[in-house]
């Protein structure tokens, strides 16, 4: 887009590699529908330089994101902190906004940068009158609530990812690292210290989000009280489940009830 935002001038790829850069584009590179990470062009990181505000990996690519914070999708997170090390990588924020870059974590987080870029263009009333129209929530979300615990067994450590299958089989029950350590057949300290290698978190921190995933699926499934899901996935003190809970997921149990949970229907 180009000029007076309101009278704006749609360009394509093949257009901008054409054009000379210029300070009044605002250049915005939709979300990648793949479930790989997307690749491009020799040409567009070359074409990009004289502009900003595009997708993460486009802007990463570029080179154009050295040193600066940045977002994307919680599944590329690997893959883009291996391709762009030097890039300050946060995908527990849904938009990142630096500046003249802006990156967004996900195919329909184009909702909340759209709103942010008319609250900036334009100002809040506006932007709160757009969300209204299109019943869209303008309240930032961090993507951590959607983002699931998905542990891989594929670092090679046979030992390690039998205790793995077995705190995932069993994650209610009150594992010691010394119970642990004695089913892998190890000391206590090289478990630990192989575990975190493997896992990249201790057997407690990994136990925890574990739990929890456990918790998500039954607030999601059922109507049983916090407390009866706390004792359900191994916590006896409801408090510190609720801290553990807000800590991984960005919620309190409550409110993540009440944005994932059953609905309630009364008839009428």
């Amino acid at each position: 887009m180009a000029g007076d935002p309101t009278r704006a001038t749609v360009m394509t790829l093949q257009d901008l590699a054409g054009t000379a850069s210029r300070s009044d584009v605002l250049l915005i590179l939709p979300p990648a529908l793949s479930l790989t990470p997307p690749s491009f062009p020799d040409a567009l990181p070359e074409a990009l330089r004289g502009y900003h505000q595009a997708g993460a990996f486009a802007i990463a690519e570029a080179g154009l994101a050295t040193g600066r914070r940045m977002t994307t999708h919680w599944q590329h997170r690997a893959s883009f902190a291996a391709r762009f090390p030097c890039v300050d990588l946060d995908v527990d924020w849904l938009l990142v906004d630096e500046g003249d870059i802006l990156s967004a974590a996900g195919i329909m987080a184009w909702t909340n940068l759209a709103l942010h870029l008319i609250e900036n263009l334009h100002g809040r009333p506006i932007m709160l009158e757009v969300a209204r129209a299109f019943v869209v929530d303008p309240k930032g979300r961090e993507p951590q609530s959607f983002r699931p615990f998905r542990p891989s067994y594929a670092h090679g450590d046979t030992a390690i990812a039998d205790v793995q299958k077995a705190l995932q089989a069993a994650p209610g029950r009150d594992w010691t690292v010394m119970a642990l350590a004695d089913r892998a057949a190890m000391s206590d300290r090289s478990f630990l210290r192989r575990f975190r290698a493997a896992t990249g978190l201790t057997p407690t921190a990994y136990l925890r989000r574990l739990r929890v995933a456990r918790a998500r699926a039954l607030l999601e499934t059922t109507r049983d009280a916090v407390d009866q899901v706390a004792f359900a996935v191994g916590y006896d003190d409801a408090g510190g489940f609720r801290r553990a809970f807000r800590e991984i997921v960005g919620l309190s149990p409550t409110e993540y009830r009440h944005r994932f949970g059953p609905q309630r229907h009364t008839d009428g």
